[in-house]
C-alpha cells in the first residue's frame, strides 16, 4: 500500500464528500461515463476483481429474482438450472418469463420442446450461438 492507513482514510473521506456516490453510471461534466465515487469508465474500466465481484451479485440477483417469479425452475436437474439461468441473466427475468411455452415444456419435462422454443424464438435469431448452446443443455442434460 503507497499511503499510510490514517492518511488514506483522510483521502477516502475527502473523496466521498466531493465525488458523492452514484450506484448508476452517469456522465460526469466532461461526458465520460462515471460509476461510484467518480470512477472514470472510459479512462479505467474496472479490474478484474470488481468484473468478478458483479458477476457474482448478478448471478445472485437473478437467481432470487427468477426463483420468486418462476419456483418450478427449482424442480428442473443442475445443468438445466445453469441453462436456464444463463438464459435469464442475458435476457433479465422480465423478458425469460415471457417465454410461456419454454417453461410449461420444462415443467412438462418435454426437454425436446422447450428447446424447439429456444430456437425458433425472436432471442435465438438476436444470439444464435448462445442459444444453441442453450437448447443443447436443455435436450441433452449435459453442459
Amino acid at each position: 500500500m503507497i499511503l499510510k492507513s490514517e492518511m488514506l482514510e483522510k483521502v477516502k473521506a475527502l473523496l466521498r464528500s466531493h465525488e458523492g456516490l452514484r450506484l448508476n453510471m452517469y456522465l460526469d461534466t466532461l461526458q465520460n461515463p462515471t460509476i461510484g465515487y467518480g470512477h472514470n469508465l472510459a479512462q479505467r474500466g474496472i479490474s478484474l476483481d470488481i468484473a468478478e465481484t458483479l458477476l457474482m451479485e448478478d448471478i445472485n440477483s437473478t437467481t432470487t429474482e427468477l426463483i420468486a417469479a418462476w419456483p418450478g425452475f427449482l424442480n428442473l436437474t443442475t445443468n438445466r438450472k445453469v441453462a436456464i439461468l444463463d438464459m435469464a441473466y442475458n435476457l433479465g427475468v422480465p423478458r425469460f418469463m415471457g417465454f410461456e411455452r419454454t417453461i410449461a415444456c420444462l415443467e412438462a419435462d418435454d426437454n425436446d420442446g422447450a428447446a424447439h422454443e429456444i430456437l425458433t424464438s425472436l432471442w435465438a435469431s438476436q444470439v444464435p450461438n448462445r442459444a444453441k448452446d442453450i437448447a443443447k443443455i436443455i435436450r441433452t442434460d449435459e453442459l
